[in-house]
């Protein structure tokens, strides 16, 4: 783990996801902790990432709402003669911890929960936000299921083999109350991965950018 990124005196890893890693960071001159988005560039197909950081950067930065994390800055290497090999996204730092974590039993607290979820929700479609992708864990996923809000399905296929007793299907909770079929909408093959976009049956397609 680095000790410093840009300006940022890294703390601690929280995550990691989409080419990046999540760390607690402190700027060095205002002491202020933030979360930092950090994307290292080692091929050129991962400048992808860099690209997915940047447009997140021109959404979140807009946020304006206790529900949706705001974006404070993005910082790259790019210069007049060459393209960016790293760049981080400065995000506001929020303490938490995953639902999968939680011990079940105050109903109504959990239920508090997925009403901030739905306030974001409604705030980012008062701005124009008319799709979301949610990253969650499974037991968001599964609770986005049955409410009847998971449109969409992006599932990545790889090659390898994993075994165990541990549950790792990507809804969890008491399941839905049918099955609900899915259609392929849009597949790529990179490397030895395959990365599939299913739409549920019964959606219309008002996607012009990804025709079924």
């Amino acid at each position: 783990m680095p000790r410093r990124v840009f300006d940022y005196e890294i703390i601690d890893c929280i995550g990691a996801g989409a080419g990046s890693l999540i760390y607690v960071v402190s700027h060095a001159q205002t002491q202020q902790l933030y979360a930092l988005k950090h994307v290292v560039k080692r091929e050129e197909k991962q400048a992808r990432f860099i690209d997915q950081l940047e447009n997140e950067y021109q959404i979140s930065r807009q946020f304006n709402h206790p529900a949706l994390r705001r974006a404070i800055e993005m910082r790259d290497d790019k210069t007049m003669f060459k393209k960016a090999n790293q760049a981080a996204l400065v995000m506001e730092l929020f303490d938490g911890e995953s639902l999968e974590g939680r011990a079940r039993g105050d109903v109504l607290e959990t239920l508090a929960i997925f009403a901030q979820v739905a306030k974001g929700l409604a705030a980012l479609h008062g701005m124009g936000v008319r799709f979301v992708l949610c990253e969650g864990g499974p037991t968001l996923n599964g609770e986005l299921a049955a409410a009847d809000v998971l449109d969409e399905l992006c599932l990545t296929i790889a090659p390898a083999l994993a075994g165990g007793a541990a549950n790792r299907g990507i809804l969890h909770g008491a399941g839905l109350p049918e099955l609900a079929a899915l259609r392929l909408v849009h597949s790529l093959a990179r490397d030895n991965d395959m990365f599939l976009r299913y739409r549920r049956a019964d959606r219309p397609v008002d996607d012009p950018a990804h025709p079924a």
